[in-house]
Formats: C-alpha cells, structure tokens, sequence
C-alpha cells in the first residue's frame, strides 16, 4: 500500500515562499537550496520546487489545517499578507480561506465553533 510521503509545489520566489510557510505553519526548514526545500509542520513534509516548470496559474494544490484559534491564525496570515476569505460554517465548524504568495489555497478550520459564537 502506498505511503504518503509528501506534498509539494512550484513556487515563483523561494525565499519569500519559505517565509511565509515558516511563520505561518511554524514549520522546521530540513533542506534548503535554491530549487527545493523541505519543510516539516506538525508531522507532514511540505516541498517548495523553483524551477523551470514553474506555473504561472495559482491554485497547484489546496492544504487544509484544524486549528485551535482561528482568529489567531487569521490574524498571523494577514500580516503576512496572505489574501483571506469570509467565515463560512460548516457542519463541523467554522473555516476561512487564506492564499499564500503563489495563490495557492490553505483552508484553516476550528472544529466545533459556530459563526455565532466566532462572532459574539
């Protein structure tokens, strides 16, 4: 049976890519270079690739995350200037969109909290 091993994108600037996954996932950098990194955040390795192949269209992939605060980490990825998304609740709580410099989705989710109670 296969393993899961990875998720991993094009990116148009390493640096600023890096950045912002670090500060926004607190990821560990494991490998650095100009054309790769890897980074590990709460069990999972996420690869950055710069290369040739890079991808002008955004949206190569989507992350979604569980989270504890959401105001909290919405707050942490609008300064990073991440573009984000209204509140949209769901049967299993509430969640928002955030975009990161390549305009990739990350979706953030509070199990359990309702847009009342988000709101209030």
């Amino acid at each position: 049976m296969p393993a899961f091993e990875l998720a991993w994108t094009y990116v148009s600037d390493m640096d600023t890519s890096v950045a912002f996954y670090t500060a926004l996932l607190h990821a560990e950098v494991r490998h650095a270079s100009p054309d790769w990194t890897s980074l590990r955040a709460d069990g999972i390795t996420l690869g950055l690739h710069s290369g040739a192949e890079t991808p002008t269209a955004k949206n190569n992939f989507t992350l979604s995350f569980t989270v504890e605060d959401i105001l909290a980490v919405r707050r942490l990825a609008e300064s990073l200037n991440a573009k984000t998304g209204e509140y949209h609740e769901t049967p299993r709580g509430v969640l928002f969109t955030a975009e990161d410099p390549d305009g990739n989705t990350l979706q953030f989710m509070q199990p359990g909290l309702t847009l009342a109670a988000l709101l209030a």
